[in-house]
Order: C-alpha cells, then structure tokens, then sequence
C-alpha cells in the first residue's frame, strides 16, 4: 500500500479485484468488477493452450503458433 501512496500524481492505478481491502479501493482512481456472463467452461469446454491471451498494453499472441498481432 505504501507503493501506491508514493505514487506520482500523474500516475494512474486501475484495480480490478473487488475482494481487496476498502484502502486498497479508496487509493485506486478506477475500480472494475469483473464476472462471467457466459463461459465456455459452463459447457463443458476444456482449457486450451492456443487461446490468446493478453500479455498487456495492445498486444496480443498466441503462445504455441507464436503469432503476435494487435487486438
């Protein structure tokens, strides 16, 4: 917590954990809540290796092709 209380001003923090303590919260100048509205799993869909997955700020692979493109 320290952390972000030493945090520039022109610093942003993004939270998107809604179980994290009410300080935590307070700190954040955005706070998400995320939940499933429908998922693959539900139907019984395994995980797979080939999913994208975000690796942070615009981009994007796909770990087993190594294929790296924009969202």
């Amino acid at each position: 917590m320290s952390a972000l209380n030493a945090r520039p001003s022109h610093q942003t923090v993004i939270i998107n954990r809604s179980w994290l303590s009410s300080g935590y919260l307070d700190l954040a100048d955005t706070v998400s809540e995320l939940r499933p509205v429908k998922h693959a799993f539900d139907a019984g869909v395994k995980a797979r290796w080939e999913l994208i997955i975000n690796v942070g700020r615009d981009k994007a692979f796909a770990p087993s092709s190594g294929i790296n493109s924009l969202i």
